[in-house]
């Protein structure tokens, strides 16, 4: 048995972990990612918080690590001082910093080998990993890992072969992925079936035919871009053997081409999806897949309204009618659709307006339009002082959002493509639950979160004791089963928030939303201190370094911003990374209009670090009227992805029109 440590357990190395906890040996484990430490722990691997703890003990160390940077981090500070110790690198990393890395090491007494997969992840115990290294390191490392999780092992040469072997190989995957992508795109245009094509080829024995055309190509074919090798590893990994190539003077002219393929791809939001997104991608042509120059021409904003039978109760306020400000932006002969959140005050809808038309608009006219995040970044810096100096900093972020929200739309709409997918579609469904539960019509609001399946209620609390409880008993009662969060719309001073989230605690509320009326971090931290209870806020944050300062903080596990007045897709897409490998989850804040919820539905099904979709289940035709395709929710209560392209390419403009109570617009000169 074998003392093993294994760094990095995502979707290579947890596999290798697992693979050697089967065969009988010791290992032990560390991942910055909350997700991958869960995992290796369900496999049986010894999980530690850092990876000085994991690498007590180690006899082999096994690297398996997204970056080169990332390797060289770890053999400079907890690898150094391990003489003895023989590190096994499974990592794709250029074969400079593989020698880099184990001159490092060296010096500290550790013996470094580079031994890259060539495989796929679920090729495990069938991989090869070509070994550089001396031979004593690579017999050691041979010994451990040939059978569990490698057929072969083989020595290739010195440390830095194994990694010229694996970019190299890679380089080669790259094209034959660019070239199948363009040759069915060919077949579809010349008016033949691609997956003939296929089906004809890859069993005919022709010279051409691959193992990776014929994994590749019927994936290509049914539109299946779950990521078996993400679009962004395998540019990456192409970037790595470009620059081999330069290095030694080998001209790479078809190398140089897959790899502006592959950045153009990635750039429309593809690279979290696999390789094979090229087919939906080339139609749109690669001249349009930067889309420079695309100007904006005409900002219209129309305002949306619906009466409600009652007014629903918030513990600030109550809302009268359903509003709904609809941005339009008129770019390259199509127009994408935005939405800001206008629910309170009452007269929102007329300061949005002219926030809008005379404030956002003269700065959005005439420009590029064609990156939306760009576009937030330019609007931010010429009007966030105006915010500042008027006090209404909300007011501004909210229009900003609703012209990011619009142009994310434009740029599907453009591509044919949900939003979704261009930014990566990594799941088909979300995880939904019911929210605007409470405090009255808790009985009827159950049945039809019961009635679509869905799993999880938010009970609205702050309005005492006795009505709060009630509240929790009614759904309890209605919804049995059901996991129960609750949102005190910011109702409470501390202290009575620390006596009302005692409560909610014995009432078995999983998490509490915005219960501090002044919310600030250093009261939200003392408040879980005090009580336990985990948190979620950010619906009243504005800009990226807002929330990921809240994610921060103690006890916040949900962080949640609102697609219409948070900063967009671009700022929650923006958190989302920051949030990767931290407690806290993505879980977009929405109680609106049908275009925020699809944003949200987008970011919820795109981003790694995403949880939950709110859906409010009260009757609302801004939301349930507007759009085609609607809402879905599949058996086990969970949301789908949507099919319209843009964000709500299935608008119903009829529906738009009348339900609309005031437009006005404005053109570039």
């Amino acid at each position: 048995m074998t003392r093993a440590t294994v760094l990095g357990l995502g979707t290579m190395g947890g596999r290798v972990a697992a693979a050697l906890v089967g065969a009988g040996h010791e290992v032990r484990g560390h991942d910055l990612s909350e997700r991958a430490r869960r995992a290796a722990l369900s496999e049986g691997v010894a999980v530690s918080e850092s990876a000085a703890e994991a690498l007590d003990g180690a006899e082999i160390v096994i690297l398996s690590l997204p970056r080169p940077e990332h390797v060289l981090e770890v053999a400079a500070g907890p690898l150094a001082e391990r003489a003895g110790v023989v590190v096994a690198d499974l990592s794709t990393i250029d074969p400079g910093s593989a020698r880099e890395a184990a001159a490092q090491l060296a010096a500290g007494g550790v013996a470094y080998v580079d031994a890259p997969v060539l495989g796929r992840p679920d090729k495990i115990g069938g991989w090869t990993l070509p070994a550089g290294g001396v031979a004593e390191a690579v017999d050691g490392v041979r010994d451990l890992l040939q059978g569990p999780v490698a057929k072969a092992v083989p020595h290739v040469g010195e440390v830095g072969a194994g990694s010229t072997i694996k970019v190299l190989n890679n380089l080669m995957f790259g094209a034959i992925n660019a070239v199948t992508a363009e040759v069915l795109h060919a077949c579809a245009a010349a008016g033949l079936d691609p997956e003939v094509f296929v089906r004809t080829v890859a069993d005919s024995g022709a010279a051409t035919v691959s193992n990776l055309f014929r994994e590749i190509a019927p994936k290509m074919v049914a539109g299946d871009y779950r990521p078996a090798f993400a679009l962004d590893l395998l540019a990456k990994d192409n970037r790595l053997a470009l620059e081999l190539a330069r290095q030694v003077g080998a001209p790479a002219p078809v190398a140089e081409l897959v790899d502006t393929l592959n950045t153009a791809t990635a750039d429309l939001g593809h690279g979290g999806q696999d390789t094979g997104r090229g087919p939906r991608v080339l139609p749109v042509g690669l001249g349009q897949l930067s889309m420079t120059g695309l100007l904006a021409e005409r900002v219209v904003v129309r305002i949306l309204a619906a009466p409600l039978a009652e007014p629903i109760p918030m513990s600030f306020s109550r809302l009268t009618e359903r509003r709904m400000c609809l941005v339009e932006v008129h770019a390259g002969g199509e127009v994408g659709y935005g939405e800001s959140w206008i629910n309170y005050p009452e007269w929102a809808a007329t300061e949005r307006m002219a926030t809008l038309l005379e404030g956002v608009a003269p700065v959005l006219l005439g420009t590029d339009v064609s990156d939306p995040a760009d576009v937030l970044d330019r609007l931010v810096a010429r009007l966030s002082g105006v915010g500042r100096q008027w006090g209404a900093r909300g007011p501004i972020w909210q229009a900003i959002s609703a012209v990011d929200l619009a142009l994310w739309d434009l740029r599907g709409r453009l591509a044919g493509l949900p939003v979704g997918e261009l930014l990566g579609q990594v799941r088909p469904s979300a995880p939904v639950y019911a929210s605007g539960v409470g405090p009255t019509d808790v009985p009827q609001l159950c049945a039809l979160a019961v009635e679509r399946g869905i799993r999880a209620v938010k009970a609205k609390v702050g309005f005492g004791d006795e009505t709060d409880r009630a509240t929790i008993a009614a759904i309890r009662k209605h919804a049995p089963g059901a996991r129960v969060f609750a949102d005190a719309n910011c109702a409470w001073a501390p202290a009575e928030a620390a006596q009302q989230t005692l409560i909610l605690a014995d009432e078995g509320i999983e998490w509490l939303e915005e219960p501090l009326l002044d919310p600030g971090r250093d009261a939200l931290e003392q408040l879980h201190l005090s009580t336990g209870m985990p948190l979620a806020a950010g619906e009243n944050c504005y800009g990226l370094n807002e929330l990921t300062a809240l994610a921060h903080v103690p006890g916040v596990d949900q962080v949640q911003p609102d697609p219409a007045k948070s900063g967009g897709i671009t700022v929650a897409t923006r958190l989302a990374a920051a949030l990767v490998g931290t407690r806290s989850r993505l879980s977009p804040h929405w109680y609106a209009g049908a275009i925020g919820l699809r944003a949200s539905l987008a970011l919820a099904t795109s981003q790694r670090s995403a949880e939950w979709v709110e859906l409010d289940v009260r009757s609302n035709p801004l939301r349930d009227t507007l759009v085609g395709d609607g809402f879905r929710l599949d058996e086990s209560g969970q949301i789908l992805a949507a099919r319209a392209p843009g964000l709500v390419g299935d608008l119903d403009h009829d529906r738009v029109a009348a339900l609309q109570i005031a437009t006005a617009d404005r053109s570039a000169p």
